[in-house]
């Protein structure tokens, strides 16, 4: 890429940046900052993450409902419950892609999961490895693999639930899952929540579902038609070129366009004038 678009790019996604950093506070995972306890905070933005069904500020309702019910502990509540308590929770919720049964069976296995690894902060550097090393989708592979032990296959396959655990090793772009990693481990900016020290920002990858990689396309940072494991690492590539040490802070410039809603021209002008 040559140098002047770099600073164009550089620009244009970095104005974007500040409109979006602008309004902090009507952010997705705003919900997630006023909780008191880490453990906490990072299972809100779990659910936040992984619940999202777009890029608006009120995408995350169905885990703020969830929120709100569990309480100021939402973790230690969902460690301390039985699946009747979690049929109840659910039993009037519901996404495009999963009913309530679907909700309180994936909240079974998270709380399964906590109860062996007490948080998801100690559950991920687990799967790292002992020196912290592993690569990010092995890592992040073996996570969902953890998160899903001990739940039925068929029941996960009945309830439809493969969106709630993606396979990176599948090659799934797993957007909710990278998603997640940005909140956790980017530092406490006011949009992301600085809670992990690993895996370090310049490791991430960026959370991309179609309406990422459209806009990406349109900025010639990737030529692929449809989100997938190699068109998250190709355009992390891209974005390492303008900042090798947190190239995924340039997703809140993309959600910032897509929120937007501007067209490929409205866009491209816009680009122009950078």
């Amino acid at each position: 890429m040559k140098p002047a678009r770099l600073q164009r790019l550089r620009r244009f996604l970095g104005a974007l940046a500040e409109e979006r950093f602008a309004r902090p506070g009507a952010h997705p995972f705003h919900p997630a900052r006023e909780l008191a306890h880490p453990r906490d905070r990072e299972f809100a933005a779990f659910l936040i993450a992984m619940l999202r069904t777009g890029h608006g500020d009120g995408d995350a309702t169905c885990a703020c409902v969830l929120l709100n019910r569990l309480g100021r502990q939402p973790a230690l509540t969902l460690v301390k419950a039985n699946r009747q308590m979690l049929d109840d929770l659910c039993s009037d919720l519901s996404l495009s892609f999963l009913g309530p049964q679907a909700l309180s069976l994936w909240l079974a296995a998270l709380r399964n999961s906590l109860r062996r690894h007490r948080s998801l902060g100690d559950l991920f550097l687990h799967c790292l490895g002992p020196d912290g090393k592993r690569p990010l989708l092995v890592a992040l592979d073996r996570f969902v693999v953890e998160l899903e032990k001990g739940t039925d296959e068929e029941e996960l396959r009945a309830h439809r639930l493969g969106h709630l655990f993606p396979r990176p090793a599948k090659g799934s772009a797993t957007a909710r899952l990278h998603l997640f990693l940005r909140a956790v481990c980017r530092p406490d900016d006011g949009l992301d929540l600085g809670l992990w020290p690993k895996p370090l920002p310049g490791n991430l990858l960026l959370p991309m579902d179609q309406a990422v990689l459209d806009r990406l396309v349109w900025l010639k940072l990737s030529e692929r038609e449809k989100p997938s494991r190699g068109a998250v690492l190709e355009a992390t590539q891209q974005l390492r070129m303008l900042n090798h040490l947190d190239p995924v802070f340039f997703h809140h410039s993309l959600e910032q366009l897509i929120s937007l809603d501007l067209d490929v021209e409205a866009m491209r002008q816009r680009f122009r004038h950078a």
